[in-house]
């Protein structure tokens, strides 16, 4: 996207984590969160929550639990 100078923001990203969140690719998804932290784009609740709900449904609960932690702090 940035090659065509389409800028991207929190939904671009948000969206991008869900589906691979949603499709078992968290290691991806993780790699999407701390990008948006290097280009300072502050994630929301619907970022969170995308990225915590597909490390319940496959197994890594206790890195949605440290996520966790980091999004109310």
């Amino acid at each position: 996207m940035e090659v065509n100078s389409c800028s991207t923001s929190v939904v671009t990203y948000t969206s991008l984590i869900h589906g691979l969140s949603e499709s078992n690719n968290l290691d991806e998804a993780m790699a999407f969160l701390e990008e948006m932290e290097t280009k300072r784009i502050d994630p929301n609740v619907y970022t969170y929550s995308s990225l915590i709900n597909g490390l319940c449904k496959y197994g890594r609960s206790s890195d949605a639990m440290q996520l966790l932690k980091v999004m109310v702090s």
